[in-house]
């Protein structure tokens, strides 16, 4: 991925347009993430996101990216 879509800082989105896709997958993300940890498994989350890194790297960074992109403009 050429295009880096993170800045250092937190106040700084990158993501100019919302991929209704890449975000989709951000919500699977976090859905993950929520519920590993409520259950008590946190590994269970980690090494299912590590899984989906690993399996689709460049679309990981861009649902990242995306959703936190969503976020931040609402939060404007």
């Amino acid at each position: 991925m050429e295009k880096k879509l993170f800045h250092p800082s937190i106040h700084v989105a990158r993501v100019e347009e919302i991929d209704p896709e890449m975000l989709e997958l951000a919500m699977v993300f976090l859905h993950t993430l929520g519920w590993f940890t409520q259950q008590g498994s946190f590994e269970n989350a980690v090494s299912t996101l590590k899984f989906l890194h690993d399996k689709m790297p460049e679309e990981f960074i861009k649902a990242c990216a995306t959703g936190f992109a969503a976020i931040h403009h609402m939060l404007e």
